[in-house]
């Protein structure tokens, strides 16, 4: 049985009649009068198949079930959609093994048709702990970190205050007693105080004024005599969600060129599962957010991101939650000049006679550096000193990558000279290496 929203009607489905057989008949109520419908197709007479009204489809979805074939029980692993009018079966890629008191909720801020639990062998084995979701054409299987105990016949409903999907109790050999949320990633156990006892085959709604409202079943557990209950209970998931607020981080220093992977633009908390976002890095480019779990709290928005020039930047990140909110937070990046990575070259002359050669080699982490940018200076360890670019020395961009120092020099006595080349960039970064020049005595 489900709510037509589109239609104000309730609609049911099949079931079990007092005589033989199952029943495949669908029945409408209008506040006043029950209708039999007359669809041109329908799913086949069943029982313990589960519905729910998809806002985004604006019909009924209905989903499995225990049927009859030429004398054999089996399950089903259909999907049909009634519109007021028939029901139309829809072909899914994928699909759900087939199944029996299962339970479906519409996740309305997320336009899916939940799905969890219940038993996969008409013997009542095969009890089931999968949440699947619906998005109008097809079926998807999420994988939550932390999930309900595998059930059957228990009930959810959605509660659009807080943007969760609640699901209680249900059985699996006894009764349980449990509640549990979904917003969209993960399933939460809550723990309110009081509760209702264990049942299976309970009714659940959520109603006007931010409260669910659970009534009856069957009790089954240590717990409560066994037997039907009668009881109303009206409780809430908790506070409604706290506004969505995005607080953008000041991060410095970070290296011009580097490749960060990946670097923390934000944090955020409150909204409702599950989010989207996007960063404005402030250099012409954007990237989609990975969202993590922040360890101080909330949630922590990140990216890959390499920053090609130094400078100060101004970060934009944008935040969007289940329910259509929208938050945006600012933040910076100092990005400092790249560092150079400087390698002196050993060489031998001849005292007296003019050596001419490399010198050093060097790479810049700046994938923009160009020859323009670079100077250098070239202590020869004998008090005296070349610059460069000049008439006695070049830089040269190397095939490899990276560039070349040359330079030329004389030495007027023998011996061991350490050479200093000091390489700068015209952001002002600097770096240097040492190498040896050996001179020998000659001829």
């Amino acid at each position: 049985m489900a709510y037509d929203a589109a239609r104000n009607v309730t609609v049911v489905f099949g079931g079990i009649p007092q005589g033989p057989g199952l029943l495949g008949d669908t029945w409408t109520w209008d506040g006043t009068n029950w209708s039999q419908q007359s669809p041109a197709t329908s799913p086949s007479a069943r029982w313990d198949s589960a519905m729910a009204y998809d806002a985004a489809l604006g019909k009924v979805v209905l989903f499995g079930g225990f049927d009859e074939v030429n004398g054999n029980f089996q399950l089903e692993s259909d999907t049909w959609a009634w519109d007021g009018t028939t029901w139309t079966e829809i072909q899914t890629p994928v699909s759900p093994a087939a199944r029996q008191n299962h339970a479906l909720a519409y996740d309305a801020a997320r336009g899916r048709v939940v799905m969890f639990g219940g038993e996969t062998q008409v013997n009542g084995a095969g009890l089931v702990q999968d949440t699947w979701e619906f998005d109008g054409s097809t079926w998807t299987q999420a994988s939550p970190a932390v999930a309900p105990s595998a059930r059957m016949v228990h009930t959810m409903t959605y509660d659009t205050v807080r943007k969760v999907t609640l699901l209680f109790g249900g059985a699996a050999g006894l009764d349980l007693a449990d509640t549990w949320a979904w917003d969209g990633t993960n399933w939460t156990e809550l723990t309110p105080t009081p509760s209702p006892a264990c049942r299976d085959r309970s009714a659940m709604a959520f109603g006007q004024g931010g409260n669910t409202v659970l009534f009856g079943g069957y009790a089954n557990c240590n717990a409560t005599p066994l037997g039907y209950v009668a009881d109303t209970w009206i409780g809430s998931a908790g506070p409604p969600p706290g506004a969505l607020i995005v607080n953008g981080n000041n991060v410095s220093p970070v290296a011009e060129g580097f490749a960060y992977t990946p670097l923390v633009a934000a944090t955020f908390n409150g909204g409702t599962a599950p989010y989207g976002a996007t960063i404005d890095w402030g250099d012409g480019t954007t990237s989609p957010g990975a969202i993590s779990n922040n360890p101080s709290g909330g949630y922590a928005v990140a990216a890959d991101k390499t920053y090609l020039e130094e400078g100060l930047y101004t970060t934009t990140i944008r935040v969007t939650d289940a329910a259509g909110a929208l938050a945006t937070g600012q933040g910076s990046v100092r990005v400092t000049d790249s560092i150079i990575a400087p390698n002196g070259i050993n060489f031998t002359i001849r005292k007296k006679v003019a050596f001419s050669g490399p010198v050093a080699t060097f790479s810049d982490a700046d994938p923009n550096g160009t020859l323009a940018d670079y100077s250098a200076t070239i202590n020869w360890g004998d008090g005296l000193a070349t610059a460069c670019p000049g008439a006695a020395c070049s830089i040269s961009a190397q095939a490899s990558g990276g560039f070349l120092i040359q330079a030329t020099h004389a030495y007027v006595k023998q011996g061991t000279y350490s050479v200093t080349t000091q390489v700068r960039d015209v952001g002002g970064a600097s770096n240097s290496a040492t190498s040896t020049a050996t001179v020998t005595a000659g001829d």
